[in-house]
């Protein structure tokens, strides 16, 4: 009885070893994309669906990082702080930063 038990596990050891070895590569530079990730998300894609979709590989991407946006200190209404540049002037709008009048977002 113990030698059957024995041979099926090592049969089913086997088996694992042959299905991780056969498995792709993934290609050098390959991340997740979680752009698309959050734009299922936020289209309503079930939660078991992402998952197959992650395990098919469906969220990995090979194309480079955006570069980041230039952060300036205080600002976090920039297209306020673009159109006081570009009608007040750069001096203006610096001393308004300094001050933080762009730290919050106005809605207009």
């Amino acid at each position: 009885m113990h030698g059957i038990l024995a041979a099926l596990a090592a049969i089913l050891t086997a088996k694992e070893i042959i299905e991780e070895k056969t498995e792709p590569v993934a290609p050098k530079g390959t991340r997740f994309d979680w752009d698309v990730y959050w734009a299922d998300v936020e289209k309503g894609m079930p939660a078991m669906e992402q998952v197959r979709k992650r395990q098919r590989g469906g969220y990995m991407t090979t194309k480079p990082l955006s570069k980041p946006k230039e952060v300036i200190p205080k600002v976090v209404d920039m297209k306020r702080y673009e159109h006081d540049k570009k009608l007040y002037g750069e001096a203006i709008a610096e001393v308004n930063r300094k001050c933080g009048m762009y730290m919050f977002i106005k809605n207009p």
